[in-house]
């Protein structure tokens, strides 16, 4: 049993990382929880497969009530439910498929070698997990539902952060992981086309019509992406 003080969740992770023997990570939050069968499940489908990473449906618990998305139907959709990568990288942007948490999944050991969450970050699932997709050969989704992850008034999700700092850090994310891929050479075009429609859905919601400081930054990043985009063509 290993202990240390409170740093935050991607502390403890890499804490966790350090001392890691299996061949197998499945992060599971303190707050949450799993259906009894939940890692059955998993490791059942990925010796099945052989995939480096399984993923599974999950619920989400907040204020007394269960809900249930449709993002796990979407997975059956695929051939053999195996997700590409792109579709799995891309995930970050609008969360249709709910494949950009940390929990939910099993991923093989290996490829978190050399890998580090960024601890400077509320968002950390949003800032690394990519990393993971982009190393991966195959990813298999379960079209089932066993993880319940719960949401607390106070939690850093729904925390009355201000919206600008919120920005910056969706931002910093989203920018880290256009760094990645193109560093790999990987469907550069298509992320850059995800992270403009992500920044012009932005530009379009209230908040931050309202806010003249919002709109400002998220139009300089949308300049930048722009610059970017043609030095890159």
């Amino acid at each position: 049993m290993y202990r240390q003080e409170k740093e935050g969740v991607a502390a403890a992770r890499n804490t966790c990382l350090k001392y890691i023997k299996g061949e197998y990570v499945a992060w599971i939050d303190s707050d949450d929880w799993v259906d009894r069968d939940y890692l059955e499940k998993l490791v059942k489908t990925q010796k099945e497969t052989n995939a480096d990473i399984v993923c599974i449906g999950n619920k989400t618990y907040m204020n007394n009530q269960i809900y249930l998305g449709s993002h796990q139907n979407k997975y059956a959709t695929y051939p053999k439910c195996e997700i590409p990568k792109k579709d799995a990288i891309g995930d970050v942007f609008f969360g249709m498929l709910s494949l950009i948490s940390l929990w939910g999944c099993l991923i093989r050991k290996l490829l978190y070698r050399g890998f580090i969450f960024s601890e400077d970050n509320s968002y950390d699932d949003q800032g690394n997990k990519f990393k993971l997709y982009l190393q991966a050969n195959k990813i298999i989704g379960i079209p089932e539902v066993a993880y319940t992850y719960r949401v607390r008034e106070k939690s850093i999700t729904q925390s009355n952060t201000k919206l600008m700092k919120f920005l910056e850090e969706q931002t910093t994310n989203l920018e880290k992981l256009i760094y990645y891929v193109e560093i790999a050479n990987y469907e550069t075009s298509y992320f850059y086309h995800r992270y403009l429609d992500w920044l012009n859905k932005k530009l379009a919601e209230e908040t931050v019509k309202n806010d003249i400081e919002c709109q400002n930054y998220l139009k300089k990043r949308l300049g930048l992406l722009e610059i970017r985009m043609d030095s890159n063509c």
